[in-house]
């Protein structure tokens, strides 16, 4: 869904003309709007209620952008409602508010915006920001001055940049239910004094093992631990919630011992990732022929750094069901695309990525580079790996076909 289908209702065009009506009424005002539509419709909404404001973008004839530029510097037009144009290149010192009315996830658009109004004026005292945040959730929000600052608590009205004292004596008058008195002349309803998180959950999540990591940390399969999650056996140090169904889970990093001391597992690390691996193909247990497959696959094609292009890697691995089918035999004992027939090298891309690489990759003695359509044994296993270990690889695959065709 496209931003301004997203953005651009009447419900919320309506916020932010109320905004603007019941809290900073006749201040010098900038709106940034997601586009040029959508700045006409805010800008004729405010002339229907006798504000004068006028919409400016890059599409507005140079003559006439100059002219309302001109008309809100002598305060003769009180809003500005801007499409993109004034995001850099313009200053307005008697800017008093600016509405973030376009969500954006670009650091450097949202600090453009907002040094449009950071302009110090005779008789200027502060800079009002109003966010409109939308319907965003912890993982994928715009920014707002609260996450720019990496302010995590917000108090409507509240101060965001000042003194020190300023911002002590501030929330002290928030406490006790008093008005700070730069907030005089603006109606903001301060009496209901609220903390909320401003999603900077990720500064934390970023000291912390994701699940996926988790995984990456502990012998046992990512299958497991998402159960044991799931069953509260396992309870996370911070969790996201990103939709109605779905929620991240973090773990602090210490957390990795007393999981595997809980549960019988056994911590990987750089120096026995390769032990484990090695042990992992040798005990390979399958629903399907694809594992052993998939390693035969990989080791034919890759690289001494252990990397293999994954289209090599599915016409090797397809070649084998291929030639399986040749000799009469049959290419699978479970229904698939290879009993199917009548499918691309894609296809056996997907079905390789989905399983087998996926278990490797869960244990994270895999990796692929989406980009550039590489698959990679880690490095950690690689860098202690001899033809040895090749053979032993190849004959736990041939073991392992033969048990499964057995």
């Amino acid at each position: 869904m496209d931003l301004e289908t997203t953005v651009v209702v009447p419900e919320r065009n309506k916020l932010i003309v109320d905004t603007y009506l019941e809290y900073v009424k006749d201040k010098s005002t900038v709106i940034f709007c997601t586009s040029v539509d959508h700045a006409d419709k805010i800008a004729e909404l405010l002339r229907n209620n006798g504000v004068k404001a006028e919409s400016v973008s890059g599409k507005t004839e140079n003559s006439k952008r100059k002219q309302i530029l001109k008309d809100y510097e002598n305060k003769k037009i009180k809003v500005l409602c801007a499409c993109d144009l004034l995001n850099e290149g313009w200053d307005s010192p008697i800017t008093e508010v600016l509405f973030m009315a376009r969500p954006t996830m670009s650091k450097t658009i949202y600090m453009q915006q907002l040094g449009r109004g950071m302009r110090i004026h005779e008789g200027k005292e502060f800079l009002m920001v109003f966010d409109f945040v939308d319907n965003a959730n912890m993982f994928n929000c715009p920014y707002s001055l609260h996450r720019i600052l990496n302010i995590s608590e917000y108090v409507p009205g509240g101060m965001v940049l000042g003194t020190k004292h300023g911002i002590s004596w501030d929330k002290d008058m928030f406490k006790h239910g008093d008005k700070p008195a730069v907030l005089i002349d603006y109606p903001i309803h301060a009496t209901d004094y609220e903390i909320i998180d401003l999603f900077n959950w990720q500064e934390k999540a970023d000291k912390m093992y994701s699940q996926l990591e988790l995984t990456h940390h502990v012998s046992a399969q990512g299958e497991t631990i998402g159960k044991y999650i799931r069953e509260g056996k396992i309870k996370a140090d911070l969790e996201v919630p990103i939709s109605e169904n779905k929620t991240l889970y973090y773990f602090e990093r210490e957390r990795v011992k007393e999981f595997c001391k809980e549960f019988g597992w056994t911590e990987i690390t750089p120096t026995n990732r390769k032990r484990l691996f090695m042990d992992f193909c040798k005990k390979m247990t399958m629903s399907y022929s694809y594992k052993p497959v998939f390693l035969i696959s990989l080791i034919s094609t890759m690289n001494e750094k252990g990397e293999a292009g994954l289209n090599d890697v599915a016409y090797a691995f397809s070649e084998y069901y291929k030639d399986r089918k040749e000799q009469g035999l049959p290419a699978e004992k479970k229904k698939c695309i290879f009993t199917e027939g009548n499918y691309t090298l894609k296809d056996v891309e997907k079905l390789i990525l989905s399983n087998p690489f996926k278990r490797f990759e869960d244990m994270g003695y895999m990796h692929h580079s989406k980009y550039l359509g590489i698959l990679q044994i880690d490095k950690s296993i690689m860098k202690h790996f001899n033809d040895n270990d090749m053979s032993d690889l190849l004959t736990y695959c041939s073991e392992a076909l033969d048990r499964y065709w057995k």
